[in-house]
């Protein structure tokens, strides 16, 4: 495969026993991104003892994507992965993978956003492992404190959402189910 694209091969010609393959196309925020993923289900061809290491080893994944980005630079990067699911095709596989980042992102990006993570300049190891303690523990009431229907008085953001509850014991009541 080396030096030409998957776009290249035809998927029909993979034995479906043993590959299975997928692509998708997304357009958005100023760039275009490809993915592809190919599946490996047949592992007969990994060493036995390495295959003893991953108890329960089904299956490797390979997964490329390619982004087209707005200045017209491309970016391509080549991820690996291990699974011990059974029977599960490319398209299934790269839903997965692309709902644990989707988890992945939006966490770090309300740690990031809202609580400022990343500005943290706390130089005890141990003050900053007790901060970083408590913006998850806040990072948690972000599931509690959600929007209230369509109701335009309240506010949408989630920093005046969690003033209201600071300011409003009744609100931050009927958030924890209390009331």
């Amino acid at each position: 495969m080396a030096g030409r694209t998957w776009g290249q091969f035809n998927a029909e010609r993979l034995d479906s026993d043993c590959w299975s393959f997928a692509r998708t196309k997304d357009i958005g925020h100023d760039r275009s991104e490809v993915r592809e993923v190919l599946v490996c289900h047949n592992l007969d061809w990994m060493d036995p003892a390495i295959r003893e290491d991953w108890e329960e080893l089904s299956c490797v994944v390979m997964v490329r994507r390619q982004t087209l980005l707005a200045a017209g630079k491309t970016r391509s990067e080549t991820c690996y992965h291990i699974s011990s699911l059974k029977e599960v095709k490319a398209p299934e596989m790269l839903g997965y993978i692309r709902g644990h980042w989707a988890i992945e992102n939006c966490c770090h990006w309300v740690l990031d956003a809202i609580y400022r993570e990343d500005h943290n300049q706390t130089r005890d190891r141990a003050a900053a492992k007790n901060l970083a303690t408590l913006r998850r523990i806040a990072l948690n009431t972000h599931n509690l404190v959600r929007p209230e229907g369509d109701n335009p008085k309240r506010p949408k953001s989630l920093p005046k959402r969690e003033l209201r509850a600071t300011l409003d014991p009744t609100y931050l009541e009927k958030l924890l189910s209390l009331v």
